[in-house]
């Protein structure tokens, strides 16, 4: 995603100086500079959010596995109390 951000953001460069040249040359360099520069920015915006998005759901993903690891942690330490509290070693080797 970093190439794309980087690509357009050149892109949105050399869009505004064609559009700033073509604004003392002609209207149409200067209207299609213009375009290209705003569809630029409009892109880098649509990449920045599908990024976000992603960073998002990963975060979710995230902590839904350590909630799951919590909880299995907990089950194995009651388990664990629970067999110490039934089965107490007293010394005979069982």
């Amino acid at each position: 995603m970093t190439r794309i951000r980087v690509a357009l953001a050149i892109t949105t460069i050399i869009g505004a100086i064609y559009g700033a040249a073509g604004l003392f040359d002609s209207l149409g360099q200067f209207a299609l500079g213009t375009i290209i520069a705003a569809t630029a920015v409009m892109g880098y915006g649509l990449v920045d959010y599908v990024e976000h998005r992603r960073r998002e759901e990963l975060s979710r993903y995230r902590a839904e596995v350590w909630h799951r690891r919590d909880l299995e942690a907990r089950q194995a330490w009651q388990t664990a109390e629970r067999n110490a509290y039934e089965y107490p070693r007293d010394g005979l080797n069982r």
